[in-house]
């Protein structure tokens, strides 16, 4: 694994753990400002990235929203 890569997948770690800790503590009401640090991230996972990972985070996210509101019921 090259330089490049490990650098990679470290942001990739990183950026995971920020939507992680967003969905974890926002999942059981609407936050606007959590909603576009979300869409910051997601964006800037696609810019540094690529947009299939970005799709992949987002995709991610959504998952865990669902599983974490179905817990709740």
């Amino acid at each position: 694994m090259d330089r490049t890569e490990i650098i990679k997948d470290t942001i990739q770690e990183k950026l995971t753990e920020m939507l992680n800790t967003i969905a974890y503590n926002n999942y059981d009401f609407i936050c606007s400002t959590c909603l576009e640090l979300k869409d910051k991230i997601i964006e800037l996972a696609g810019e540094v990235l690529g947009s299939d990972m970005a799709e992949i985070l987002s995709n991610s996210y959504d998952l865990t929203i669902k599983e974490l509101q179905g817990e709740d019921e």
